[in-house]
């Protein structure tokens, strides 16, 4: 793992963009947006990084609405939970983590907020309440200039003007107002040597309007406390209740919650009335930049995209029905509309309001990071194949790629990332002592790719197993047996397991599985074997256990006998007990199973018959006349349906083989192989195992990856080369056949094979032309014998 990147925390319940960027900011600019949650805390991410860069945990309720009022401080405002419910508006600086907490007196606390809705020019804000009067604050002081009548109509929709009247008296109140920080006044708030509130303050006029419940639009003018009545004007008698406004130059647009849209041309004094046909209408918002009327139009199941230039809907976006409904809606950029669910899915969209998708790569992360998942696609599988091979590049280099012959700006990609791989590793990918197969193991880590580690790990262990095994003069031609098969029936087998079973077991962290190691393990503990003058030279280490039934059998056998010991260590009930016992039988460990059955207590309705299994399990060893008499109980009793209590009769009298034949026929393929690894010798394993690959490789199973890893597990390589031709999967098949043969095995003395590694050679050169790889798709291409002429013959025209 290199990192993580925070989610979004669901449910989110509001979201909005800072100030857009301008010619004034650019220099500064940050697409920062401000997400409230249901717990009470604001998410601060950055878009353009796509990462978490503030959390802040200000409330104690949920968070009901965001309201900026610079680039680097917001409004944030909830209601406490509880029966005496009250108001938290809070005043966050970015810049210092600094939360003001701003005091509404004691009768307005206690309703809640709808909205805080900051000027255009940041002097003022304004806070409307549900059942209360608006109140006009002094953004730079943060107090109370004006709290509007009682007798004032309850306000639906607010919204600032734009446009302003000075351009003198904007440019001299904007330099006042950065030599006294106001967008930093959280940070200054506390600081007795700040300016005081009561000295000179040039106020330029602003303007405002409000729509009330009957569809009357008031319009205002504040400058400093005073707020003098503008005009009112009617809205459109087809309008619903006005849920919220949106103002931009000359155009302003209300929108109902019966999903209209009533569109005012300030200059020619012209309204439209459009109908969306969606429902209730929860928020519009103009996309930014001069000149441009995009406005967004958020619904509860999605959103629009209109053009109000022509007045009609440039794209529209639905969600599904089984996904979560819409929170928000806003810009990111004058192209960009973003819109945020319930489940705390951000979407960044495009204009059609089709693709929400972006490459990682193409983000401004603050610093590199090794994931070749956030590549394209086609530079992380050239960046996979030139770590899993030499591709015919002599000598083999991770810092100098020209000889590829790529394009400089792919190649400049590739190196990037490959300076970001560990020097540890990147110094011994192009010498690794057990070639391609290693390669393609440490690649797979490096990729996170867990299908193929698992591949690679398991082939890498059994190609240099099979080539010690082949190597060994006493078992060249036959498979070294399990020592379970040696092994007596005795408990003491269960506790103090042999010497040779505890050598062969070891973890994946020693040495023995050390990756630069290959020979020096079959040097250091050969052994003479009783009775002869040879050596063997097997092997000595096994598969991690993680991969439980593709280990070795000595190795599985023993992890099973530890296994049971732990249970029977902390047995405390009677059901624990007895699937101990049972275990024991079918590892034949009779001694511990009868000590067992013995221990059922005789209040226990199960007594008699466990007394029963104890007497069955004691005697069978010492008479075999009775053997086919238990095969026809076993079998009986398989067939009314009781196939463990049949198993563990054929396992008593060493029919393991007709046990797992048994628990095949009915289905149990896992438990049928898990009996075969810990019980049988290799051949009679080796059978179940095949019939197990034939279920998986069956057309109603479709476990082919799983039958591989079995194959590779019995050393069956060129099936192995077969299944993965046939599944198309030339890239693997190919850098398989590689290992195969860097190990020793050729496939020479059989002509099908070649003329698959042939067939698998071609299309690997094929797969690599189409990556752009040339150079490496000609030696592929010269290594597929008559099968590649007609490629390269292709390539050269």
């Amino acid at each position: 793992m290199t990192g993580i990147m925070s989610a979004v925390a669901a449910p989110p319940t509001c979201a909005v963009m800072c100030p857009p960027l301008t010619t004034k900011n650019w220099s500064s600019y940050k697409p920062l947006i401000a997400i409230g949650t249901n717990q009470g805390s604001i998410q601060v991410f950055n878009l353009s990084t796509g990462i978490l860069t503030r959390e802040y945990s200000i409330h104690t309720g949920s968070v009901r609405g965001v309201s900026w009022s610079s680039l680097s401080s917001f409004f944030s405002w909830s209601l406490t939970p509880g029966s005496s419910s009250k108001n938290e508006l809070q005043l966050l600086d970015l810049k210092t983590g600094h939360s003001t907490h701003i005091s509404l007196g004691k009768h307005a606390e206690e309703v809640p907020i709808e909205c805080v809705k900051v000027s255009q020019l940041r002097q003022y804000f304004f806070i409307a309440f549900k059942d209360r009067p608006l109140q006009l604050w002094d953004l730079k002081n943060l107090c109370v200039l004006k709290e509007l009548p009682r007798n004032f109509p309850n306000i639906t929709a607010l919204e600032w003007s734009p446009s302003h009247h000075s351009k003198h008296l904007k440019k001299k109140l904007s330099s006042q107002l950065e030599a006294s920080g106001a967008s930093d006044i959280a940070s200054h708030v506390l600081d007795p040597k700040r300016l005081d509130p009561t000295q000179t303050q040039i106020w330029i006029k602003e303007h405002f309007v409000c729509v009330d419940v009957n569809g009357l639009l008031y319009h205002f003018l504040v400058e400093g406390n005073n707020v003098k009545d503008g005009s009112k004007v009617q809205c459109d008698s087809t309008l619903g209740v006005v849920q919220c406004m949106a103002w931009k130059g000359d155009i302003m647009v209300l929108a109902d919650n019966e999903g209209n849209l009533s569109i005012w041309e300030l200059k020619a004094r012209v309204t439209r009335l459009v109908a969306t046909h969606r429902g209730c209408i929860k928020k519009i918002k103009f996309a930014p930049g001069r000149g441009n009327l995009k406005l967004g139009v958020l619904f509860t199941d999605g959103m629009d995209v209109w053009d109000l230039q022509s007045a009609e809907m440039y794209s529209s976006y639905k969600i599904p029905k089984d996904s979560s409904p819409t929170v928000d809606l806003d810009w990111l950029a004058s192209d960009l509309p973003l819109i945020v669910q319930a489940s705390g899915c951000l979407q960044v969209m495009d204009m059609e309001l089709q693709s929400s998708t972006v490459a990682m790569a193409s983000l401004s992360l603050h610093d590199s990071i090794w994931c070749p998942h956030i590549l394209e696609s086609k530079t992380a599988l050239i960046l996979k194949t030139i770590l899993q091979h030499h591709l015919g590049r002599e000598p083999c280099s991770l810092t100098d790629i020209s000889d590829l012959e790529l394009q400089p700006e792919l190649e400049k990609i590739l190196l990037d990332q490959l300076c970001l791989v560990p020097k540890v590793i990147s110094d011994y990918v192009p010498k690794t002592p057990m070639g391609t197969a290693e390669k393609c193991l440490l690649t797979a880590h490096l990729f996170d790719d867990e299908a193929e580690s698992v591949f690679w790990d398991v082939a890498l262990h059994y190609l240099r197993r099979e080539k010690a095994r082949l190597s060994c003069p006493l078992h060249k031609t036959n498979h070294k047996p399990p020592q379970a098969t040696s092994r007596p029936r005795s408990s003491s087998d269960l506790f103090n397991p042999s010497d040779a079973t505890a050598k062969i077991k070891r973890s994946f962290s020693s040495n023995s599985l050390d990756l630069l190691t290959i020979d020096d393990d079959l040097q250091i503990t050969a052994v003479e074997a009783p009775g002869t003058s040879d050596y063997c030279c097997c092997l000595p280490v096994s598969l991690d256990m993680c991969f439980e039934i593709l280990c070795d059998s000595d190795a599985f056998q023993k992890a099973q006998l530890d296994r049971i010991a732990l249970h029977d260590s902390k047995r405390s009930t009677y059901e624990h007990t007895r699937k101990c016992a049972e275990a024991l039988v079918l590892l034949g460990q009779a001694d511990r199973a009868v000590q067992l059955f013995l221990e059922t207590e005789s209040s226990n309705d199960n007594y008699y018959v466990d007394s029963l299994r104890a007497c069955l399990v004691a005697t069978i060893r010492s008479s075999g006349a009775s053997q086919s008499t238990i095969k026809l109980v076993a079998t009986n009793l398989i067939a009314s349906g009781k196939l463990a209590e049949g198993v563990q009769l054929l396992c008593l009298i060493d029919k393991g083989l007709d046990a797992c034949r048994y628990l095949q026929t009915y289905g149990e393929w896992e438990q049928a192989a898990s009996l075969a690894k810990a019980t049988l010798n290799y051949p009679d394993c080796a059978e179940v195992m095949r019939r197990w690959i034939e279920h998986l490789s069956s057309t109603h199973t479709s476990q082919q990856s799983k039958a591989i890893l079995v194959l590779l597990s019995l050393g069956q390589f060129h099936k192995v080369l077969e299944m993965l031709h046939s599944m198309r999967y030339f890239d693997r098949a190919a850098l398989f056949s590689e290992a195969c043969q860097e190990f020793g095995f050729d496939f020479q003395h059989d002509d099908r094979m070649l003329s698959l590694v042939d067939t698998v050679n071609a299309e690997y050169a094929r797969y690599l032309q189409g990556l752009g790889l040339k150079k490496p798709a000609v030696y592929f291409g010269n290594k597929a014998g008559d099968k590649g002429k007609e490629l390269l013959e292709g390539m050269y025209s």
